[in-house]
C-alpha cells in the first residue's frame, strides 16, 4: 500500500516538475496547452523529444497530411532516457528489481527487444506521464502519437470506419502495431480488428480513454520489460470461458429434462449473444492467449506505421535496410507505395 501511495505521489510530483529523476526542461516547440478539439479527439498527443526537432518537422507533416490542423494536437516533451537516475527510478517503485538489475547489463548480454536500456526506460516514462494527464483529467478519447510515426492520407475516414467495429467495451485500441507471432487473424472480432495478441509489438500509435490510462499505471509499474512487453503480459484465452459455458450447459442437464434442456440451450445461445454484442467475440481463435488488461483491440492491417528511416534510441540495428523494411511495413498496411510519403 505504502508503493502505491508512492508511486503517486511520485507521478503527481513528476507532472508538475519533472525534476525527480531527470532535470527540468520546457518545450521549445509546444503548441498550446488545451489544443482546438478535433471531432474525433478530446486530444492529441505527441512525444516528442527536445533534441529532436527534425523528428517534430517530420510528425507535423505528417499529421498535417493526414488532415489534422496545427491547433489539433500538442507536443509532450519527452524524457530524456540518458538523464534518468535508475538507482532513484527503483528506490521509488517505476522500476522493478530485476528491470533494473537487467538494465546494468552489457547491451550484448540483452534480450533484443525485450529488456530495458536507457532509451526505452525514457519512453516508458513519457507515456507514463501522457497516462497520468489523461487520467487525471478524465479525458475519454485520446490519441497518442510517438514522432516517427507514418499517416495515411484519408486517416480520419479510415479511422472512424474502422473504429466502428471495434466493441463498446474498449479501454485502448492500438492504431498502429506489429503482429510479431501472426496472430492477430486467430483474434478477430471484425474486419480490420482484433483482439490483442501476447506478442503484439509497437507503441506508436494508439488512442486510450482515461480508464484505460489508469489501469496502465496499475500494470505497468514498476517495470521490469521495455513497455511494449509490459502492456501485453495479462493475457487469457477464450478455452477458458469455452469451459465455463460448456460447464454451465452440462449443470442446467442435469437439473431439466430433455425438453427443458433444449429450451436452456436457446436461452444460452441467446444470452451469449446477448453478451457478446458490444465485447468482441473472437472469430475461430482456438484458444490463442489474447490481452485482457486492459481490454484492447488492434487495428489489423495498421492504419498507422511506425518509421524506420529515422533511427532509434531504443533498439539497435537489426542488420536490415531500414528504408526496405519501412516499405514492407506499408505494402502490409495495403498502402500504395507510389503515395508513400518520404
Amino acid at each position: 500500500m505504502g508503493l502505491l501511495r508512492l508511486k503517486k505521489e511520485v507521478l503527481c510530483t513528476s507532472l508538475r516538475s519533472r525534476s525527480i529523476f531527470f532535470p527540468s526542461h520546457i518545450s521549445h516547440y509546444q503548441t498550446s496547452l488545451y489544443p482546438q478539439r478535433n471531432s474525433l479527439f478530446d486530444a492529441v498527443y505527441v512525444i516528442n523529444l527536445d533534441r529532436r526537432p527534425d523528428r517534430w518537422t517530420f510528425i507535423s507533416k505528417q499529421l498535417q497530411r493526414a488532415g489534422f490542423r496545427e491547433g489539433d494536437y500538442k507536443r509532450f516533451s519527452a524524457v530524456e532516457g540518458n538523464k534518468i537516475d535508475a538507482h532513484k527510478a527503483h528506490a521509488c517503485g517505476l522500476l522493478s528489481l530485476l528491470g533494473f538489475l537487467r538494465l546494468q547489463e552489457e547491451e550484448s548480454h540483452r534480450i533484443w527487444g525485450m529488456d530495458l536500456n536507457k532509451g526505452a526506460v525514457g519512453c516508458a516514462l513519457s507515456h507514463v506521464m501522457v497516462w497520468a494527464a489523461i487520467a487525471a483529467r478524465r479525458q475519454r478519447c485520446v490519441l497518442v502519437v510517438e514522432d516517427d510515426s507514418l499517416f495515411p492520407v484519408n486517416f480520419h475516414q479510415q479511422y472512424e470506419e474502422r473504429m466502428r467495429r471495434v466493441p463498446d467495451d474498449w479501454e485502448l485500441v492500438y492504431v498502429s502495431g506489429l503482429d510479431t507471432a501472426g496472430q492477430a487473424s486467430m483474434l478477430r472480432v471484425a474486419e480490420g480488428v482484433s483482439r490483442v495478441p501476447q506478442m503484439h509489438r509497437t507503441t506508436n500509435c494508439y488512442v486510450i480513454k482515461h480508464e484505460g490510462a489508469r489501469r496502465l499505471l496499475d500494470l505497468c509499474l514498476p517495470m521490469t520489460y521495455q513497455l511494449d512487453t509490459m502492456m501485453t503480459l495479462h493475457v487469457g484465452s477464450d478455452t477458458n470461458n469455452n469451459n465455463n459455458n460448456n460447464n454451465n450447459n452440462n449443470n442446467n442437464n442435469n437439473n431439466n429434462n430433455n425438453n427443458n434442456n433444449n429450451n436452456n440451450n436457446n436461452n444460452n445461445n441467446n444470452n451469449n449473444n446477448n453478451n457478446n454484442s458490444g465485447r468482441g467475440s473472437v472469430v475461430g481463435s482456438g484458444g490463442v492467449p489474447h490481452v485482457v488488461m486492459p481490454v484492447c483491440y488492434t487495428m489489423q492491417p495498421p492504419l498507422v506505421v511506425q518509421a524506420t528511416r529515422l533511427g532509434s534510441d531504443i533498439q539497435s540495428s537489426n542488420g536490415r535496410d531500414e528504408k526496405e523494411e519501412e516499405r514492407e511495413r506499408c505494402r502490409a498496411a495495403g498502402w500504395n507505395i507510389d503515395d508513400l510519403d518520404t
